[in-house]
């Protein structure tokens, strides 16, 4: 199926899929990850992609210059090129939801140990009071200042955590 995209023809963005071919003149922006079949003196603004600002080449004759990407803009001449990918499989689908790492699970297992870790403690500071009464435990005051010493420590640190981690995830979008 063959698709020309623009401004008037925005609704059938959303319904190509790979193996569609698309043709593309100036000002078009790339409505998914392609490969270029034909190209005339065709230059693509990259900037959303990856922050360059000036114009890049690309070429059917030459494998890296071979690929168009989505979110990208025709910033001079014509093409015509087939979807290799569309939505989360492409470039920018990768970067808003990148792929699980050890890394990620890391950070994720430390935000549930800083989230629970004080909720854990909390019934520690109801029982001591019983408890001291039970074993004739003394000092328990400054028992009890300790565990809420760490419990604030640990309130802190999973709040900072569940900072770093939701920043960090807004940053990749």
């Amino acid at each position: 199926m063959e698709h020309t995209v623009g401004l008037s023809n925005k609704q059938a963005q959303k319904l190509l899929v790979p193996g569609d071919v698309i043709i593309l003149e100036e000002g078009d922006k790339i409505p998914a990850d392609s490969a270029l079949l034909e190209s005339l003196h065709l230059e693509m603004n990259e900037a959303s992609l990856t922050g360059e600002s000036m114009p890049v080449e690309k070429s059917v004759h030459e494998e890296e210059k071979k690929h168009i990407f989505l979110g990208t803009i025709v910033a001079r001449g014509r093409a015509k090129a087939l979807i290799t990918s569309t939505g989360m499989q492409t470039r920018f689908g990768q970067i808003a939801d990148p792929p699980r790492t050890g890394k990620n699970i890391f950070a994720d297992r430390i935000f549930i140990l800083a989230f629970f870790g004080p909720l854990m403690l909390q019934p520690l500071l109801i029982y001591i009071p019983l408890l001291s009464g039970i074993f004739k435990i003394t000092h328990v005051s400054l028992v009890q200042l300790a565990l809420i010493s760490a419990l604030s420590a640990m309130l802190l640190v999973s709040s900072e955590i569940r900072k770093a981690v939701f920043l960090g995830r807004k940053a990749l979008v």
